[in-house]
């Protein structure tokens, strides 16, 4: 058997596996696109890859300027994923991308919507819109988990919004604010997707993420606002985050594995940070 032919194979056998765990699509096909990538790169058996052969398709990937550091991360979790596994199944002893050399990630920060931006961009906009960056804002949907929402997830009695496959598969339930109420009353359909493709022409089928994503961008800066749909789920996360103090809420509202992905997206409080810096007083009596 050709060296291509084993390493769709083992591709494929992995991909058995990552379907019983129940992961995402989007997760599996990303997966899917770099294990063969590298195995091109590699053109023997996977099984055979050391850290240096990891290392050198890492820093070939889009040459000459190479990966940015968070795409350097993300490639070598997919590959680290492939080799976890092999272990697993006793294929090989040793994970090859323990020994591969990692940059130095930039500390990344929140990026919250300024909420005056939000008020006004949401009473300008039309009730889809409107209804969109309510979701992101208001509920932190994500643009997929937007582009997915069913109307039969919204319980308009009970008052709470239930994601199902968020990312990573992940199903949570967020309470119902009253402006995604009142701006998905606005455009409830009878059943089925709450946005659904109309162009060029109606059908069914819903909207794909990066339509969602357009959408509110290109209305946003329209507007004149610097801001994305993503930056309204940052300001969702902040604000939930400075009213509770609490960062397990926080991260079962956002649907993430980890809270430490959650403190990504919760921003510290300007105002508890300008109280704690004025209370110091060195050497100074009461």
């Amino acid at each position: 058997m050709s060296a291509h032919r084993a390493n769709l194979d083992l591709i494929d056998r992995l991909e058995v596996w990552e379907h019983r765990r129940n992961l995402a699509a989007k997760t599996m096909q990303g997966r899917r696109m770099r294990l063969q990538s590298l195995a091109r790169h590699f053109g023997r058996s996977l099984l055979e890859a050391e850290d240096d052969d990891i290392d050198a398709w890492l820093r070939a990937c889009n040459a000459p300027a190479g990966l940015a550091p968070q795409s350097f991360e993300g490639y070598l979790r997919s590959v680290r994923a492939f080799y976890q596994w092999a272990i697993r199944e006793r294929l090989i002893e040793k994970d090859p991308t323990v020994d591969v050399v990692r940059p130095r990630l930039p500390r990344p920060l929140p990026r919250p919507m300024d909420p005056d931006d939000l008020v006004r961009a949401i009473e300008a906009a039309d009730d889809r819109r409107a209804a969109m960056l309510a979701l992101a804002a208001y509920a932190g949907l994500r643009c997929h988990e937007i582009a997915a929402l069913h109307i039969e997830e919204v319980d308009f009695q009970k008052n709470r919004l239930l994601v199902v496959r968020g990312k990573g598969g992940r199903d949570r339930v967020i309470p119902l604010h009253p402006v995604v109420k009142k701006h998905l009353r606005r455009i409830e359909p009878r059943a089925g997707y709450v946005f659904h493709r109309v162009h060029p022409h109606y059908s069914p089928q819903p909207i794909k993420a990066g339509t969602v994503s357009q959408i509110l961008s290109e209305y946003l800066k329209g507007m004149g606002i610097d801001a994305s749909a993503h930056q309204g789920r940052h300001l969702f996360l902040t604000t939930v985050y400075e009213a509770s103090q609490d960062l397990r809420v926080t991260q079962e509202l956002a649907g993430h594995s980890s809270p430490v992905t959650t403190s990504i997206y919760a921003a510290w409080s300007n105002a508890r940070a300008s109280d704690a810096v004025a209370a110091i007083a060195y050497g100074e009596r009461a």
